[in-house]
């Protein structure tokens, strides 16, 4: 899966500043119970998070909402995985509050709403986040303007670090109950990027998990996949493994595109029956305890590469591994993409034509993962060890019909890098092998 991503900077223009005292709070949310996550981050790691942002905003004010406006699930705001990240729940009216300049005992404030109802259990918040300062969302509005008072319109104001989408828009639900006169409004997703970009050894745990599961379900659609078959029943077999795997949800809508339906990149209909002759791209991935995998196989649907499609599969293949080989500290995916695209010109002979087969390459080759599937990262960062990222060049000829894409999820290390989902074979006679296993 690929997304491309931007952040913007702006000034807001001032606003009616409230008054509220910030101590002025309810305390009927001290305690408040969350629905329990299934498998909670260490809460001592929550809080290093928090702390290493604090030190990025230095004196500023931070707001972290709980859902994203950006993000959108069925028409609604999904949750923010910032939140997450910060905090160790989804939730729903909620915000984090982090204030560089507050004393150490209201530097991080946990705002909940009293309607937390669930059919699971339940877990106090400050035990679950390690934040011991938890108050009433109710509260937030006129907390965070006396936080944030200046002491006139000409006085420069503290910067409020909020969300802001690719048109450098601010989280509109914060700007709605806040004034904000004299404020400076920063981005916060670069800050926050940085630091999400390098995972933790908990990270890094449920990160070659999610990758694993997600190439087993790739390795069992394989092994299930046949002429007649619809694309649902590929679709339903994979994340059947899913599921056997701990993983009961998907890290996006699975793609199980045969023939030509290969072409759009984004297909996820999944409403075509299997031809014989034509090959099948799955594009799938396992959500294992919040955090994302993604793999992609391309296979003959009989069975057996044709001489074509053997050719072009394994050009594909070739620039992959070579783009692999050169995934380390210190390279960029912008290097890695320039190194994809220079080895499939050079060795595409005249597979395509008069034309090299790098034209027929037309989406970026990575994006970084974690607990989004195209979490934050920016082409031109050097990769450092602790990054996890996708490595997916793929051939597309709308005359032929045929669509190729190679994905795999690649951990960098301090001396090159570990590929997580090798669980999902991918050689030519390896994926003929495992289609022969089927029953």
């Amino acid at each position: 899966m690929l997304e491309t991503r931007s952040a913007l900077l702006v000034q807001l223009p001032l606003l009616a500043l409230a008054t509220a005292p910030l101590m002025a709070q309810s305390n009927s949310c001290e305690s408040a119970v969350v629905a329990a996550p299934e498998m909670p981050a260490a809460p001592d790691v929550l809080a290093a998070r928090r702390s290493a942002l604090l030190e990025t905003i230095g004196s500023g004010v931070a707001v972290v909402p709980a859902t994203s406006p950006s993000r959108q699930l069925d028409g609604y705001p999904a949750a923010s995985s910032d939140f997450e990240y910060l905090t160790g729940l989804e939730l729903s009216d909620a915000w984090l509050v982090l204030s560089g300049s507050a004393p150490d005992e209201n530097a991080v404030v946990l705002y909940l709403s009293g309607n937390a109802a669930t059919e699971g259990p339940m877990a106090e918040a400050g035990a679950v986040t390690g934040i011991a300062d938890v108050r009433c969302f109710s509260d937030a509005p006129e907390q965070l303007a006396a936080l944030l008072r200046t002491d006139g319109p000409s006085t420069p104001g503290t910067k409020l670090f909020l969300a802001m989408g690719m048109r450098g828009v601010p989280d509109a639900d914060v700007v709605a109950a806040v004034d904000t006169a004299g404020l400076e409004i920063q981005n916060l997703r670069p800050a926050l990027a940085r630091l999400r970009v390098v995972k933790d050894e908990e990270e890094l745990a449920r990160l070659r998990r999610a990758a694993e599961v997600s190439a087993l379900g790739a390795a069992q659609g394989m092994r299930s996949a046949g002429p007649g078959l619809g694309e649902a029943e590929i679709q339903a077999v994979i994340e059947a493994e899913f599921r056997a795997g701990g993983a009961p949800e998907t890290s996006f809508p699975s793609i199980v595109a045969s023939g030509s339906n290969a072409l759009e990149l984004h297909y996820d209909e999944n409403i075509s029956t299997l031809t014989d002759g034509e090959l099948l791209l799955t594009d799938v991935g396992a959500e294992y305890a919040g955090y994302a995998g993604d793999v992609t196989r391309t296979y003959p649907i009989s069975g057996t590469f044709t001489d074509r499609q053997r050719e072009l599969y394994e050009l594909v293949l070739s620039t992959q591994e070579a783009a692999i080989d050169s995934v380390r500290p210190g390279v960029t995916i912008e290097d890695l993409n320039r190194i994809a695209r220079e080895h499939m010109a050079g060795h595409s002979g005249d597979l395509c034509g008069e034309e090299t087969c790098e034209v027929y390459f037309i989406h970026g080759l990575s994006h970084h993962l974690g607990l989004d599937v195209h979490d934050p990262g920016l082409p031109n960062l050097p990769l450092a060890p602790g990054m996890v990222l996708t490595v997916e060049p793929g051939i597309y000829i709308p005359a032929e019909g045929i669509g190729i894409r190679i994905e795999d999820d690649v951990l960098v290390t301090p001396d090159g890098h570990e590929v997580l989902s090798t669980a999902a074979p991918k050689s030519v006679s390896a994926v003929e092998a495992e289609i022969a296993k089927s029953d």
